[in-house]
């Protein structure tokens, strides 16, 4: 039966009473999806996380819930003597106007999180980043149906909802779910208002959503100021000054309305804009070396693996290489009766040695993203050659993609699940890649869906081991110490990744020979004769005072023993 028209969630065609299959509609799919997210949370060990970055902000929402306050403080026992937190136990926390102390760069997640902690602790706060994730399915959807009129964009949301990156980070507690949902929406209202006829609201929800996404994530602001550079050029060169004008401002209104009530509130909260001070430090991070830099945005586009290794990159560039061949291939119609080239059985072949890889090493992570969303290349590949969607590609990809290389921290982009910092660049593609891919060949298409499948599976069980390997470190740290027990970790990443344990217990950190001789100046002046050392094993220290001990445990998944040090003049061991 001939469908005459559609409206965007409509259920029913015009011309007859056909009802659109459930697989079809957007809310029955989010149904599902959202099913997905919650069983897969399940699975994670409430007492390990993800990344260091989560472990730093999970003791603020803790904190605000036991407290029953909107203060954040995750506290430091050792303030008296170390009043500007030199020896705080978690990298990069930070000590506000209003005194108190913070291990996160946005307020964002964490003040609604305090009420979910309230009901259900970890468990319950990973509904914020499945809602994102929602998010992004619905905004891949809405995409999908921009670049394709006469198509209902199901095929998107089920692919991007139920694939990496968003499914990875939809039970992460993260804010990369929401950066990637709000960005994805926002590139498509930039792309309403760049539309022959215009559209004021789309301009202003535009605005909101890239400002809502500057709150959470700073590379939104990359992509931000590519959308409002869009427009006002798209209406200058139609010569549309007025239009020009107004949908500009109605973008830098939508813009600045979050960014500037994010940061009103987190003065209020703390005394002062960490988002701010976020911003800051990126900028202040834009002049390491080029080399540097490069390489971590090689890892951050093609990394097949979290390893700098001659093998790692071998096996990167041969995924890269093949579906780039593949994407080409299938570009240029190069098939013999309906069968593949070479490439695709290089592709097969390739990814096979990946499988091959992971199996013997385990679940990695995978920093590239064109390998975490293996139907990217070809978005990039029909995207330029395909002339109609020349300015989505420049507002969501080239526009931006550059700039967030170049203005990025660099130093973690292997450690990163997927191109963290370019999400929206690889939403954008995988949207592209799926409609241009499903046009040309379904064959090809069910191949790279299925790579994208065997990706995701890794991501999931990357997550779920990772959890459980840092929550039985907890179990021995708890085993080994008692929360007076004076612990003083080698690697103040790696102590953050305990979360919430740093609550209520006296631990430190001295990462360096420097360090550690001045610590042990203050810990002999506050009377401290023993603490438990934890750094990897034959690490040289800088403690000359303290005797170590044999180990009494191993943190297996850190490598890193757990060694008690007791002062030359004192023979008191730590209370076990």
């Amino acid at each position: 039966m001939q469908v005459l028209a559609r409206d965007e969630d409509s259920t029913e065609v015009s011309t007859g009473q056909l009802p659109t299959p459930w697989h079809r509609r957007p809310w029955p799919i989010a149904g599902v999806l959202f099913s997905l997210y919650v069983v897969l949370g399940l699975l994670v060990d409430v007492n390990g996380h993800l990344a260091s970055d989560i472990g730093g902000k999970i003791p603020s929402v803790e904190a605000m819930a036991e407290s029953n306050s909107f203060d954040p403080d995750i506290g430091y026992w050792f303030e008296d003597a170390d009043p500007q937190g030199r020896f705080h136990p978690y990298f990069s926390t930070k000590l506000t106007s209003n005194g108190t102390w913070i291990n996160s760069t946005t307020l964002v997640m964490l003040l609604p999180a305090r009420f979910l902690w309230s009901l259900g602790g970890l468990r319950a706060i990973l509904l914020l980043p499945m809602l994102g994730s929602l998010l992004a399915a619905f905004a891949a959807r809405r995409l999908h149906r921009r670049l394709q009129p006469d198509s209902d964009g199901s095929s998107s949301m089920w692919v991007v909802g139920l694939s990496s990156p968003a499914l990875v980070y939809a039970f992460s507690f993260w804010e990369h779910s929401w950066g990637l949902g709000l960005m994805l929406a926002g590139i498509t209202y930039v792309l309403d208002t760049c539309d022959e006829n215009g559209n004021a609201k789309a301009a202003l929800l535009s605005g909101l959503a890239f400002g809502a996404a500057a709150t959470m994530r700073q590379e939104a602001l990359v992509y931000g100021f590519i959308g409002g550079l869009a427009i006002a050029a798209t209406w200058a060169w139609r010569k549309q000054w007025n239009s020009a004008g107004r949908f500009s401002a109605l973008f830098s209104v939508g813009a600045i309305f979050p960014v500037a009530l994010n940061a009103l509130l987190e003065i209020y909260v703390l005394g002062t804009s960490i988002r701010t001070a976020r911003a800051s430090a990126t900028a202040a991070s834009s002049s390491v070396s080029t080399n540097d830099r490069i390489f971590d945005g090689l890892g951050s586009t093609i990394g097949a693996v979290s390893s700098r290794d001659f093998f790692s990159w071998t096996v990167t560039l041969l995924l890269a290489v093949s579906m780039l061949g593949l994407a080409v291939s299938v570009w240029r119609r190069s098939y013999i009766r309906d069968r593949p080239r070479a490439t695709l059985i290089a592709v097969l072949v390739s990814w096979a040695l990946w499988a091959a890889i992971i199996w013997l090493v385990g679940p990695v992570v995978v920093p590239g993203s064109m390998i975490a969303a293996p139907l990217s290349i070809f978005g990039l590949v029909g995207a330029v050659t395909t002339p109609r969607w020349r300015l989505p590609l420049a507002i969501g990809v080239l526009g931006p993609l550059p700039l967030v290389l170049a203005t990025g921290f660099v130093g973690f982009g292997f450690a990163q699940w997927g191109g963290r910092y370019h999400l929206a660049s690889t939403g954008v593609l995988v949207v592209m890649g799926l409609i241009w891919l499903a046009e040309r060949d379904r064959t090809v298409l069910r191949v790279i869906l299925g790579c994208t499948a065997l990706v995701t599976v890794v991501g999931v069980v990357f997550v779920v081991n990772k959890t459980h390997e840092v929550g039985d470190a907890v179990q021995q740290i708890e085993q080994t110490t008692t929360p007076e027990t004076v612990v003083v970790w080698r690697d103040s990443l790696v102590a953050r990744e305990f979360g919430e344990q740093v609550r209520g217990r006296n631990w430190l950190s001295a990462t360096n020979l420097q360090s550690q001789r001045e610590l042990e100046r203050l810990l002999l002046d506050q009377g401290i004769s023993s603490f438990v050392w934890i750094a990897p094993p034959e690490f040289e220290s800088g403690f000359v005072e303290f005797t170590p001990s044999a180990p009494q445990d191993t943190l297996e998944r850190f490598e890193a023993d757990i060694i008690v040090m007791t002062s030359r003049g004192n023979v008191s061991t730590v209370s076990q």
